[in-house]
């Protein structure tokens, strides 16, 4: 049977009745192009498989009766940010409670969006190239400039002079264990006190491949603590970052927080704007000296 992702080509501008029902081998993502104005009844029905969805299209095309039923209930819609009145009336978001706006294209396969002050490319694959003055990069023009960039994992290439003389990021997250290898110029000219955030583990990599050589401070994060939330600890401060909920701990047993298992720990807990829930007895037990700032995006705070 079928099984990873799916493009339908451009040159298609009708996807049949029940052209793909009941092809669950499919586990990857699903591009719909621009040219795509039909979706047929039963098209892509219990095709449970896709997680992500691209649909490239400005205006939403029409959807046949069970277009997407039985779609994987934590799929991803991706479209344009624009165009989301459209996709509400059409029924898309009936089938995809998960969606997310993109501003544009950074690569065949990649995409962009910015919200509240964050610029974030995700997809799969190569960025394309860009130059310093004829052909910059589409968020270089941003006013008010974003002040965070995060690039998520699946990026395999950042493009010629992509960031270049973004000044105004203060923070860079790579999400990427397989680190993207670098452009020319990918981030020259970059905010000189704009801190990196990377894997630890992938460190020998990142620096291999030349992305220390932008940035003056560097942290590699230990891992996660939530869905979207991570955390890292440079000189003796412990940050948790991203967006969404902490994970619930115990204050005992083998469920405890991970940074209560470092041999020296950390003295300083910095929040990050992002987070949502503080989990049950994260920090139980923790010999943190100074101030604490609570974010104004935290709901709810744990036992």
């Amino acid at each position: 049977g079928f099984n990873g992702s799916l493009t339908i080509p451009n040159s298609v501008t009708t996807i049949g009745n029940a052209a793909f029902q009941n092809c669950s081998g499919f586990n990857g993502s699903l591009t719909i192009p621009n040219s795509v104005t039909t979706i047929g009844y039963e098209a892509f029905e219990n095709c449970s498989g896709f997680t992500e969805v691209y649909s490239l299209a400005v205006t939403a095309p029409t959807l046949g009766t069970e277009a997407f039923a039985n779609i994987n209930e934590n799929a991803i819609l991706y479209h344009p940010v624009s165009s989301e009145p459209s996709y509400e009336a059409k029924g898309w978001f009936e089938y995809f409670p998960q969606h997310v706006g993109f501003d544009g294209k950074c690569g065949d396969n990649l995409y962009w969006k910015v919200s509240d002050n964050t610029l974030t490319i995700f997809g799969t694959g190569a960025m394309y190239n860009y130059s310093s003055n004829y052909n910059p990069a589409p968020w270089c023009s941003l006013n008010p400039a974003p002040t965070s960039l995060v690039l998520e994992e699946g990026i395999k290439y950042i493009g010629n002079y992509a960031f270049y003389g973004c000044d105004g990021f203060t923070k860079v997250y790579s999400f990427a264990e397989t680190v993207p290898t670098l452009g020319t110029d990918a981030f020259a000219n970059i905010n000189v006190n704009a801190t990196l955030y990377y894997p630890a583990s992938s460190k020998p990599s990142y620096d291999d491949k030349g992305w220390f050589n932008y940035f003056s401070k560097c942290i590699g994060f230990k891992g996660k603590c939530g869905d979207n939330l991570y955390w890292a600890v440079s000189d003796k401060v412990l940050t948790i970052f991203g967006t969404g909920a902490m994970d619930d701990y115990e204050h005992n047993g083998d469920n405890i927080s991970p940074w209560r298992k470092l041999e020296t720990a950390p003295t300083s807990l910095l929040l990050e704007e992002g987070v949502t829930h503080i989990g049950n007895s994260a920090f139980y037990c923790t010999d943190f000296t100074g101030s604490l700032t609570i974010p104004n995006s935290v709901i709810t705070i744990g036992n």
